[in-house]
């Protein structure tokens, strides 16, 4: 290759790349370098094109697969990828992280008697007050129905996980105004801690979470659950904090 093929080249590969983007749109640009006898850029010809309704399509469906219709949360697939980073991060730093399993108390009987479009009213008021609970870091998705996961990134110990879950359980008690009719939720919670001793993978702490949930319901429901030892830190910080069998 020539000295002035090559420069020709470099510059092309310089000047080609991303466009800006204006004012949300996506536009693609083609561009040229034009070079003097000595190979020097004195500038370049293009053409722009905007594919953003080309892009639009793609990116609705790449979040259809990642987000959950009706809350907007993170969906179980998203979850369990942010989960599964979550941990590495927790074992790689030697920090604690948590998992909590969230099933509305009675939401059922509530949407047969109440109709889908309350149903899905409260599923998005409670989507928005999880959000509220947490911190940035964190990850709150919906499992499916009525059933959320809580995914606490960084925690110093199981006292505050269970904090958490008692700022959950007060914000869902505070009444819902829908279509002229107030309502209260309750839920019942599991809770798994993942602690560098642990070794636990992601599968088997969305199931100790799970099934302190179940504990948690049927103590009554409105209330959070510590899964069994050996995957959760049992030191509640209230009484509506229980440890597992």
């Amino acid at each position: 290759m020539t000295d002035r093929r090559r420069k020709t080249t470099l510059l092309r590969a310089r000047i080609d790349g991303p466009a800006p983007r204006w004012d949300g749109h996506r536009p693609r640009s083609q561009r040229v370098p034009v070079v003097d006898a000595e190979g020097r850029l004195v500038g370049c010809h293009g053409i722009t094109r905007d594919v953003s309704e080309r892009a639009r399509p793609q990116e609705q469906l790449r979040r259809l697969a990642d987000f959950d219709a009706l809350t907007e949360l993170p969906n179980r697939r998203l979850q369990m990828d942010r989960l599964a980073q979550t941990l590495a991060q927790a074992e790689r730093f030697g920090r604690r992280a948590a998992v909590m399993f969230l099933d509305l108390d009675g939401f059922k009987a509530i949407n047969d008697a109440l109709g889908d479009d309350v149903g899905d009213a409260l599923l998005e008021v409670v989507a928005k007050r999880l959000g509220d609970c947490v911190g940035r870091v964190d990850t709150v998705s919906r499992a499916g129905g009525d059933e959320f996961v809580v995914v606490l990134e960084e925690i110093a110990d199981g006292d505050a996980a269970a904090g958490v879950a008692d700022k959950i359980l007060a914000a869902l008690s505070e009444a819902v105004a829908v279509e002229g009719c107030a309502l209260r939720l309750s839920a019942s919670i599991g809770i798994a801690v993942f602690g560098r001793e642990t070794g636990d993978i992601v599968a088997a702490l969305i199931r100790a979470a799970d099934l302190a949930m179940c504990a948690a319901k049927a103590d009554g429901g409105n209330r959070g659950h510590f899964a069994a030892s050996g995957v959760g830190v049992a030191r509640p910080a209230s009484g509506g904090i229980g440890d597992g069998a």
